[in-house]
């Protein structure tokens, strides 16, 4: 009779304080979202450091290295002063940036929880380098980067036909062989590719024996197509390369059981930092200067 006693006594007492409890749980949980929010977004509008991470969401996945992380970082304010620089912006506002994410889309993206674990990797990443910009003779430089190369980054003087460009060199990407991005095969239906060529080139003379019709006309020395004959049109790779959707302007073009066999090799335009042998390399011990100064020669980290 006793032990009956003291289980109901006990069953009250959790009853009477349950709703207590929860209430107190809850209001923990919010408390911890408000000091959140309220930590990423009281230094200002016009910072750059500020937007920083929010740039950086969108352009490398908060899993990679840190000194990873870092390298970008680097990419990202340096983007930002070139842009801020040719376009005479002195208060930077979120409407300047053509890769932006905010803290609210990074919630709808990937909850709550998450977007607060990705976010403090990419807020570290700026904040360990904080101000640190790339510059080549006092110039911000281009700081061009990519997925994954075909082995190789590109010479960015032979790409841009222009003699600004010498920090961009023809560099090895050992590690890139090793990305399920590296190689992808693609069958386009005849009829289907001379349709859309057609219609992208404003042409209308091409029929489906497309293979007597194309021509890979030059390839600069890391192996990318840089001109293509498509009948009488002659155009860049990076052009014909958008216009079927390719993962690379590095392919090849084959006839196979009557329909055409594009073979691409590397994701992305192949020029500056490759960013999954950057990774490897942050994974093999080297830090974000030694990873930035592979792929931009003859730079300076200057601090803003």
């Amino acid at each position: 009779m006793k032990e009956k006693i003291k289980f109901a006594a006990a069953f009250m007492i959790i009853i009477l304080f349950l709703p207590y409890v929860c209430v107190m749980l809850l209001h923990s949980d919010v408390q911890a979202e408000e000091t959140f929010l309220t930590t990423t977004a009281e230094a200002g509008d016009t910072d750059v450091e500020v937007f920083v991470p929010g740039v950086l969401a969108t352009q490398i996945s908060a899993s990679e290295e840190p000194e990873m992380l870092k390298a970008q970082a680097v990419i990202v304010r340096t983007q930002i002063y070139k842009m801020m620089e040719e376009q005479g912006i002195t208060d930077l506002e979120a409407k300047h940036l053509s890769q932006y994410m905010s803290l609210n889309e990074m919630e709808k993206l990937w909850g709550y929880h998450k977007m607060q674990e990705y976010y403090e990797k990419y807020e570290k990443a700026a904040q360990e380098t904080s101000g640190i910009v790339m510059k080549y003779q006092g110039k911000y430089i281009e700081p061009s980067y990519h997925a994954v190369s075909n082995g190789n980054s590109r010479n960015g003087n032979q790409v841009y036909h222009s003699e600004d460009y010498p920090y961009l060199e023809q560099v090895e990407n050992p590690y890139d062989i090793l990305s399920e991005e590296y190689l992808k095969v693609t069958l386009f239906d005849k009829k289907a590719m001379a349709e859309k060529l057609s219609k992208a080139l404003g042409i209308e003379n091409l029929s489906e024996d497309l293979m007597s019709q194309i021509t890979c006309e030059e390839q600069d020395g890391a192996g990318y197509t840089t001109k293509v004959k498509v009948g009488d049109h002659i155009m860049a790779g990076e052009e014909f390369r958008k216009i079927l959707e390719l993962n690379s302007a590095c392919f090849e073009l084959e006839e196979m059981d009557g329909k055409i066999r594009i073979t691409t090799k590397g994701l992305g335009h192949g020029i500056g930092l490759s960013q999954f042998n950057a990774n490897e390399m942050a994974k093999n011990g080297d830090d974000y200067q030694t990873i930035l100064s592979y792929y931009f020669k003859n730079i300076e980290y200057i601090s803003e």
